[in-house]
């Protein structure tokens, strides 16, 4: 895959997001529970992204977050942390409370870039943030082909 810098020099963000233990609240309080947490989890990453940010859900427990105009990967990373601090919590899913863990990665480029590279980039650092055992924020280090915590 080649990369090159783009025409505006501008650096982007990818923030993706896994639920940590989502099928045990569908398995514990039913579909319409993990219904309703997926519903609480989408409000509370809108809230914690910018407003010129995308929110979107991938599929089943996942969420991608699209950043524009991201100056450093520090700044990506200041981003992600917000979101993760809004979804480490308590929440009432109706017939019960969970608690609400996420495994969260971050890419982060100024070059044009294939946006499914940049979407798998940001799904290995997700899968670190995983292994790592969901302490923080893991973005993905362009000198690990795999990511890894920077």
């Amino acid at each position: 895959m080649a990369t090159r810098p783009n025409a505006t020099g501008e650096g982007r963000a990818l923030i993706y997001i896994d639920l940590d233990q989502f099928k045990s609240v569908n398995d514990r309080f039913g579909h319409a529970a993990g219904d309703r947490l997926l519903v609480a989890v989408g409000e509370r990453i809108r809230g914690a992204a910018r407003k010129c940010d995308a929110v979107g859900r991938v599929g089943g427990d996942e969420f991608l977050v699209i950043c524009p105009r991201v100056e450093t990967s520090a700044q990506a990373v200041k981003i992600a942390e917000r979101v993760k601090a809004a979804t480490t919590a308590t929440v009432d899913v109706g017939p019960g409370e969970v608690e609400l863990r996420t495994s969260i990665g971050v890419a982060w480029t100024t070059d044009v870039i294939d946006a499914d590279a940049f979407i798998a980039q940001a799904d290995n650092a997700m899968y670190e943030s995983k292994r790592e055992g969901h302490k923080g924020v893991t973005l993905f280090a362009t000198d690990r082909p795999n990511g890894g915590r920077a």
